[in-house]
């Protein structure tokens, strides 16, 4: 009817109500599209490779460059060296036991950056194709020739030291299994 306003005002309400719910909808998308979580669900990239790094993580970065990689840690420990230097370690759990461990050694005056990098989760993959959980002592061998030393670790585990190319293999159980790598340093 004309002159009847009722209509046109429940038109032009639930025309600024879709318009305000579309405001909302956009704000709160740019809002998530800016959000960073805290931490990465995991590693972008699962390879090893000796004497330079465990996935993006690499010797010689500092502590703010992992932070910004990973975020912190869950467990942060220290030990002292027997020069009087300090071993920091951060702790990243990767699931079901597994670990991403990394270290640096601090000594009066320096800065540090990361010598020591340490995992047992079984979707890393060395250069050469070693698997944590899949590959045995004999592909060891077959890669990466004689190791420069062995150890016994106890309880049927063995460390196998590749100090020249900057890499360790913790092998363990009857099959003889990689269930660890550390990078180090090449010496």
């Amino acid at each position: 009817m004309p002159g009847d306003d009722s209509d046109a005002e429940k038109g032009g309400f639930g025309m600024r109500w879709v318009i305000g719910i579309s405001v909302m909808v956009v704000f709160a998308a740019a809002l998530s599209v800016g959000a960073q979580p805290t931490r990465p669900a995991g590693p972008a990239n699962w390879v090893v490779v000796p004497g330079h790094a465990i996935g993006d993580i690499q010797l010689g970065m500092s502590q703010q460059q992992v932070l910004n990689r990973l975020g912190m840690p869950d467990e942060i420990s220290n030990d002292r060296t027997s020069d009087g230097g300090l071993n920091v370690y951060w702790v990243y759990p990767m699931g079901d036991r597994s670990v991403f461990v990394v270290s640096w050694t601090k000594r009066q005056g320096e800065a540090g950056g990361v010598d020591f990098l340490f995992t047992d989760h079984n979707r890393y993959v060395t250069s050469k194709g070693v698997a944590l959980g899949n590959s045995t002592f004999r592909d060891l061998l077959t890669e990466y020739g004689a190791p420069d030393r062995m150890s016994g670790l106890g309880r049927g585990a063995v460390m196998f030291y590749y100090e020249g190319q900057g890499i360790r293999f913790r092998i363990e159980g009857e099959a003889g299994r990689v269930s660890a790598i550390t990078i180090v340093p090449r010496k």
